[in-house]
């Protein structure tokens, strides 16, 4: 079984002083419960959205040109 891999993605975005975006897959098919994967933003290594549970579309806003995350936190749309 794998650790948790926040640290080492905090500390990739505190060195490379970039955003990292991760996507997780979620959901429960009958082989495996991914609800407990994070989709993380982390902004110049802090932790600025996290989410974990049930299969959905999360929206956020993000600033291209000062490279900076906006939003406090997700816009969530669940599938159903």
């Amino acid at each position: 079984m794998c650790g948790n891999p926040l640290p080492a993605w905090l500390h990739a975005s505190k060195v490379t002083d970039v955003t990292v975006i991760v996507c997780n897959q979620t959901g429960s098919p009958e082989w495996m419960d991914m609800n407990v994967g994070q989709s993380v933003v982390i902004d110049r290594g802090e932790l600025k959205l996290a989410y974990s549970g049930e299969p959905a579309v999360l929206l956020f806003d993000y600033d291209a040109v000062a490279k900076r995350v906006q939003s406090i936190a997700y816009d969530v749309h669940y599938i159903k």
